[in-house]
């Protein structure tokens, strides 16, 4: 059975029908935009984390490059050395 309301009764429930529309539009556009800023906040966070991670790796292969630099120096200067050492021996032993 349907109950039948006074004229100003069926426009106040009509008016609050809109408000109840307009305040569940507003909260559906408040939650989307919450998830919105949840995806880009997640977002934000794996790349942030992609980017560290390559950070780190190209810090570890410039080191690594940096110490093989290193190793070859000193070892050149090493060989050099011992050239030297050998030149002033055989110098020696003309003498």
């Amino acid at each position: 059975m349907t109950q039948t309301y006074s004229r100003p009764r069926q426009r106040a429930e009509i008016a609050f029908g809109e408000v109840q529309k307009q305040f569940f539009a507003k909260d559906r556009a408040v939650e989307e935009l919450d998830s919105i800023v949840l995806a880009r906040e997640v977002k934000t966070l794996r790349l942030r984390e992609a980017r560290l991670a390559k950070e780190a790796q190209d810090r570890a292969s410039a080191t690594g490059a940096l110490l093989a630099k290193h190793a070859k120096a000193d070892d050149e200067a090493t060989r050099k050395a011992e050239r030297d050492r050998l030149y002033a021996d055989r110098k020696a032993r003309q003498a």
